[in-house]
């Protein structure tokens, strides 16, 4: 599956299986959308994505509550 230059949004993807899909498509040249409940374990995946040299951003969302 070719994700270079595709957007990926992973939620979940501030720790465990989450996180490891979230890095593995930035391997891959995808921008990751990374989501998750805890902003600030967000915003650490996307840190280190990026000082990876690749491309994400965070946004903070519970995707178990349709609010």
């Amino acid at each position: 599956m070719e994700v270079k230059n595709k957007i990926v949004i992973v939620t979940g993807a501030g720790s465990g299986i989450g996180k490891a899909t979230a890095i593995h498509f930035a391997k891959f040249g995808a921008t990751v959308v990374v989501s998750d409940r805890q902003e600030e374990a967000a915003k650490d995946v996307v840190a280190g994505i990026v000082a990876g040299g690749g491309n994400a951003i965070s946004i903070p969302a519970d995707v178990t509550s349709f609010e």
